[in-house]
């Protein structure tokens, strides 16, 4: 096999590993994808070698909940409550438009606009992931990808039982894949019964899979679910075994004491969506509680439908100063933290902080080069609040998965970008045409 073999010169890095270090002047050895070397002056024969003076170096955003394919509904019903938006909109829409086509070339639109804002990683749940899969492959993102579950039919399945048959073929077939993994997402408590969640549970138990779902996102969802069962949807998770160190649930919004103890003694992971949130008048995630708790927490944009946009910098940045006034504490959620939680924690939350989420040896090269030489961040103090507070994502220059470039000075390295557009324009229409019949 051929040998890929690049040097990233004199950067300034932050690396994100549990050291905290911030490097200068640092050079970092990749071969065949893989980080091999960082410290001052590398040289090594047969390199490409690449001047990164200009440019900070950070790990890739890790998005830890996401519906990529959901780029095509952006913007199609907003200011709306979340149950509104859902069943008088979105499925509706998703009804007469989900086939594969549709998925795959949604996907591709999302993705590449995470590439655009820094995004090496995404976590998803939707429908026709084998499409959105294919999305991945073609233009070299890294993904944890989850069928949805649920107990009505929705895109290719008539019920759970066949979206649970379908998650086990696509983990057969990438179960080796760099960069995809599989994992297994009922949707949440109002859409999968808990015979349902018993069998998700069970099947990512057999083949060590991720579990990913929504969790209490509304008022309307917790009380629903209290009346009818006497116990909030944290406590039935707990009590079917679903809750543990390899899941991740979704907003987490509204929670008890009893549920964020039960949250924090099982290890499940938290994807924060505090945009799409405050859009959807959902709430707020108790971030404070989940600290004093020690609760692993991460930042996500949820589907674009509901956000507008999978800028996770954006999310992270709107994310630490709603909490810091909220805590009355402006020293809560500082720079360097909420960076981390966009990056090593989110990894360690997929469970992939050994393959990603920091700049180290032996670790993927999923690394995005930042340009601060910006009117909008010079002079800089702090190259982490300059980051969170200041940059925009026209910065991020450049973008490297697993050691290959996927934007090359802002412009997509596999993907057309005008063809994309082309596309959204001519689904655009469709949708239209469908949702106004």
């Amino acid at each position: 096999m051929l040998m890929s073999r690049k040097i990233l010169k004199n950067a300034i890095v932050l690396t994100m590993n549990s050291n905290h270090e911030l490097l200068e002047n640092t050079d970092i050895f990749i071969e065949n994808g893989i980080i091999s070397e960082i410290s001052p002056a590398i040289n090594h024969k047969n390199c490409e070698e690449i001047d990164c003076s200009e440019f900070i170096l950070m790990p890739g955003f890790i998005n830890t909940h996401t519906h990529v394919a959901m780029s095509y509904m952006k913007g199609l019903a907003d200011d709306l409550d979340l149950h509104t938006w859902l069943t008088r909109h979105i499925w509706p829409a998703e009804q007469k438009m989900l086939d594969f086509d549709f998925v795959y070339d949604a996907s591709v639109h999302g993705i590449c606009e995470m590439i655009k804002n820094g995004i090496t990683c995404f976590n998803d749940m939707y429908f026709f992931e084998n499409a959105t899969a294919k999305a991945c492959e073609k233009i070299g993102m890294r993904a944890v990808l989850g069928e949805g579950v649920i107990d009505f039919p929705a895109g290719l399945h008539d019920g759970s039982d066949s979206a649970l048959n379908f998650i086990r073929e696509l983990h057969r077939k990438y179960r080796n894949n760099r960069l995809i993994n599989i994992a297994v997402a009922p949707h949440a408590v109002y859409t999968a019964s808990k015979e349902t969640w018993i069998k998700a549970l069970n099947l990512a138990k057999e083949l060590d899979l991720l579990l990913h779902f929504h969790l209490s996102e509304t008022e309307k969802e917790n009380k629903d679910f209290f009346d009818k069962n006497k116990m909030s949807p944290t406590e039935m998770l707990q009590e079917t075994g679903v809750l543990n160190h390899k899941s991740v649930a979704a907003h987490a919004i509204h929670l008890s004491e009893n549920d964020i103890e039960i949250l924090a003694e099982s290890r499940t992971s938290i994807a924060v969506c505090t945009k799409s949130n405050l859009k959807l008048i959902s709430g707020f995630a108790p971030i404070s509680s989940y600290e004093k708790a020690q609760i692993n927490w991460s930042i996500a944009t949820d589907g674009v439908s509901s956000n507008n946009n999978l800028d996770l910098a954006e999310e992270a940045s709107l994310t630490a100063k709603l909490h810091k006034c909220l805590n009355k504490d402006p020293e809560f959620l500082n720079a360097e933290k909420m960076l981390r939680q966009c990056t090593i924690r989110a990894a360690e939350a997929l469970g992939l902080e050994k393959e990603t989420g920091s700049i180290e040896v032996g670790k993927a090269a999923d690394i995005i080069f930042i340009d601060l030489n910006d009117i909008a961040t010079q002079p800089i103090y702090d190259y982490y609040s300059q980051i969170l507070y200041a940059m925009n994502s026209r910065q991020i220059r450049y973008v490297m998965i697993n050691g290959k470039f996927v934007l090359k000075n802002r412009k997509l390295t596999i993907a057309d970008e005008d063809q994309i557009l082309a596309k959204a324009r001519i689904y655009k229409s469709k949708i239209l045409k469908i949702t106004t019949e």
